[in-house]
């Protein structure tokens, strides 16, 4: 997983980039016989590993796309895009918008709108879609030329409008789900880290762009798929050069129709009803999960919880394995084997300690002439002894 980008590093050390940026983050650029590569990435954790008999875990997967190069000679995958622009005032700061907007248009100009769409969304305090979904170059270019400044920067409404226009009607489920968002200022972080997180589950992937100094980069990194999906633009001059490399992460390969199938031991572990995130297909001590499309950097978590019920030491799953086609009709897939170790330990019962019975009597020795001894003979009251018999009558 590739590190940030700046531009700022591209300029420095511009010999190293040409190298880095076109290995880890862009599309390599096979010949024509060439196929794709490896597409998906997969890492397994349990939490917690060391339990108790009784006590639950969770399993959880996750899947990373990463570049695998281009489809050459087969129908390229569709994307449908939305440029989240951040329209706030400090954006007319070194004529930051002017930059955005011209970085916008190169994107649009450069997209391949025979299979791409594309939506612009504007947010200040709030977001309004500016322009729905089209492939129509004219009409997207005069949404970008139409944007001007407003008081406010609410990042999460932007993201929730942009995640609002691709559950849309003219979204395509045969496309790739992506948002682009570009913000130059401070945002609450809980809003638009729920917003991204809603976005995500969806399966949209999401593109960010930091701009400036004043930006909260922390937060711009957080709400993209993945590192490889962020980006900081130190300066608005930088923003052609990453408009044009998030356009081609988008239209790399990108891998459809991923399974996941993992089995896990139903001799030491039970599944916990309805406890499969996102929702899959189980059949004994197989679980599945299906997506329709994996884009390069994009991630997706997939998990389930399991209740102990032996002592051992064993693997969290037997086997998982995960298939996946790219480029339409190439096959993959990729073995993961056992998952984490288990350590699971017998619950100890202790024994209880026994609590003698003081009898009210203990320390009071029986004769004739004691009241309390012919109430008390033996460590209980007797009916004999209350009548005032003496004792050895009574223990006739």
């Amino acid at each position: 997983m590739c590190m940030p980008i700046t531009i700022c590093h591209m300029r420095q050390y511009a010999s190293v980039f040409l190298l880095v940026i076109f290995s880890l983050c862009l599309p390599v650029a096979y010949g024509a016989a060439q196929e794709a590569g490896e597409a998906v990435v997969l890492a397994q954790s349990a939490s917690p590993t060391e339990l108790k008999v009784g006590e639950e875990a969770w399993i959880t997967f996750t899947l990373t796309g990463q570049e695998a190069g281009t489809c050459m000679g087969t129908e390229p995958q569709q994307a449908d895009i939305v440029l989240v622009m951040d329209v706030s005032t400090s954006m007319d700061d070194e004529d930051k918008l002017a930059a955005a907007q011209r970085a916008a248009l190169q994107f649009i100009a450069n997209v391949d709108l025979s299979t791409d769409q594309v939506a612009v969304v504007a947010f200040s305090d709030t977001a309004f879609t500016v322009q729905g979904l089209t492939q129509r170059a004219e009409v997207a270019r005069r949404a970008i030329e139409s944007l001007s400044t407003i008081d406010g920067t609410d990042i999460a409404a932007g993201l929730s409008e942009a995640v609002r226009v691709l559950g849309g009607e003219a979204r395509r489920p045969s496309a790739t789900a992506n948002i682009v968002l570009l913000s130059d200022g401070q945002s609450d972080w809980t809003p638009a880290q729920q917003s991204a997180e809603q976005a995500k589950d969806q399966g949209i992937a999401i593109y960010t762009i930091s701009l400036g100094s004043d930006a909260d980069q922390v937060l711009m990194q957080n709400l993209a798929s993945s590192s490889l999906c962020y980006y900081h633009a130190p300066t608005a001059a930088d923003l052609v050069e990453i408009y044009e490399t998030i356009r081609v992460q988008i239209e790399a390969a990108k891998a459809s129709n991923v399974i996941l199938h993992t089995i896990y031991d139903d001799a030491m572990l039970e599944l916990v009803s309805d406890s499969l995130s996102p929702m899959g297909i189980v059949s004994g001590n197989h679980i599945t999960w299906t997506l329709d499309v994996l884009a390069p950097g994009q991630q997706q978590t997939l998990s389930f919880r399991v209740r102990t019920t032996r002592a051992g030491e064993f693997p969290s799953t037997l086997s998982t394995d995960v298939s996946y086609i790219l480029c339409g009709d190439q096959q993959y897939s990729l073995a993961h084997g056992p998952g984490p170790t288990l350590i699971v330990t017998d619950v100890v019962v202790a024994t209880p300690i026994p609590v003698p019975t003081v009898s009210p009597c203990a320390d009071e020795p029986l004769s004739n002439d004691s009241i309390s001894s012919l109430l008390c003979l033996g460590g209980h009251t007797s009916p004999c002894t209350a009548l005032g018999l003496p004792w050895w009558v009574c223990s006739l």
